[in-house]
C-alpha cells in the first residue's frame, strides 16, 4: 500500500509539472537594430562625419526590416547641435518611395541618440524601407560613418541617401541610426487546468493535515478514530474507497461538461482531455478522503 501511495504522489507531481507549461502568453521584448550609436566621443576608430542638416533636402537612411514590426527610430545628434525634427517610416527605397507608414517627432539638445516613438507598426521582414528626416531647423546635424575611405560598410542592409527629390543618391556610408521593434517572447505559464489541478492538490493536502490533526487530538483525549493517517512523508490511501471515488469523479465530470456544452455552448478543446486525465485522479483522491471521514 505504501508503494501505491508513493506512485500516486509521483503521478500527481508529474501531472502538475506538465500542466504548468501547457499554456503560454506572449510577453513583448523590445530591441533595436541598425548602426550602433556612439555618443561619447566625436570620433571612433573608423571615424565619424558630422552631416549638417539642410532644409529641403531629402535626407534618409534605408534599411532592410529584420523584425515584423517597428515602434520607433533613433539617430545620433552631435554635441552642440539642437532642434526639432520628424522621422517618417516609408516603404521602399528613397529612389522610389512608397507609402508613408508612420511618423514621429523629437526635440533634441544634442549629444544624444534622439528617438522618435510611434505606435507599433507592422512591416514585412526582408523588405526595403527608409527613414526620412525632416526639419526646418538650421541648427541640426547628424553623425554618419566616415566618408573618407571607409574600411567597411557598417550597415550592409542600407545606405545614407541625400538629394532633392526625385533626384536622390545612395552614398557609401550610413547614418548612426537604430530602428526599434517589439517582438513577442512566449513565456510558459499556468493554464486553467493547471490552476484546477493546483487547487485540488492544495485541498487534498489540507484535508490530509486536518485528518492527521484530528487523529492526534483524538489520541490525546482518549477517543478513537477509524481513519488511519500515516506519518508525514506518506499519504493516506484506501484502494477500495478510492475506486468508488474515481467513479464519482467521472460522473461529476460528465455532468459538468454535458451541462456546459449543451446549455452554455462550450466547445471541447484539445487541452481538456489531458486536463481531465490529470485532475480526475486528484479530485477522486479528495473525495475518497471525505468518504473515509464520513464512514469513520
Amino acid at each position: 500500500m505504501k508503494k501505491l501511495s508513493t506512485l500516486f504522489s509521483s503521478i500527481l507531481f508529474a501531472g502538475l509539472m506538465v500542466l504548468l507549461t501547457t499554456s503560454a502568453y506572449a510577453q513583448p521584448f523590445c530591441g533595436a537594430n541598425g548602426v550602433d550609436p556612439d555618443v561619447s566621443t566625436s570620433t571612433d576608430p573608423l571615424g565619424q562625419t558630422i552631416t549638417n542638416f539642410i532644409p529641403g533636402q531629402y535626407l534618409a537612411q534605408s534599411f532592410v526590416a529584420n523584425q515584423p514590426n517597428t515602434t520607433g527610430a533613433s539617430i545620433v545628434v552631435p554635441p552642440g547641435f539642437s532642434g526639432t525634427f520628424t522621422i517618417s517610416l516609408i516603404e521602399g527605397l528613397p529612389s522610389a518611395p512608397g507609402a508613408t507608414l508612420v511618423s514621429g517627432s523629437v526635440t533634441t539638445a544634442g549629444g544624444e541618440s534622439a528617438t522618435a516613438n510611434w505606435p507599433i507598426t507592422d512591416v514585412v521582414v526582408g523588405n526595403d524601407y527608409h527613414l526620412l528626416f525632416e526639419s526646418t531647423d538650421l541648427t541640426l546635424a547628424f553623425y554618419s560613418t566616415t566618408t573618407i575611405n571607409p574600411v567597411f560598410d557598417e550597415y550592409p542592409g542600407g545606405s545614407y541617401w541625400l538629394g532633392a527629390f526625385p533626384i536622390v543618391f545612395a552614398l557609401p556610408f550610413d547614418l548612426y541610426f537604430e530602428v526599434e521593434y517589439c517582438a513577442d517572447v512566449i513565456v510558459p505559464t499556468m493554464g486553467q487546468w493547471g490552476l484546477i489541478l493546483l487547487s485540488f492538490l492544495l485541498l487534498s493536502f489540507g484535508t490530509v493535515q486536518v485528518l492527521r490533526r484530528q487523529t492526534v487530538l483524538s489520541g490525546a483525549t482518549g477517543t478513537s478514530s477509524n481513519i488511519k493517517v500515516p506519518a508525514l512523508g506518506s499519504i493516506p490511501f484506501m484502494l477500495d474507497v478510492y475506486t468508488r471515488a474515481l467513479m464519482i469523479s467521472a460522473l461529476l465530470y460528465t455532468v459538468v461538461f454535458g451541462v456546459a456544452m449543451a446549455g452554455f455552448g462550450y466547445e471541447w478543446m484539445q487541452a481538456d482531455f489531458a486536463g481531465i486525465l490529470m485532475t480526475m485522479p486528484v479530485l477522486a483522491y479528495l473525495i475518497h478522503l471525505l468518504i473515509a471521514k464520513k464512514e469513520a
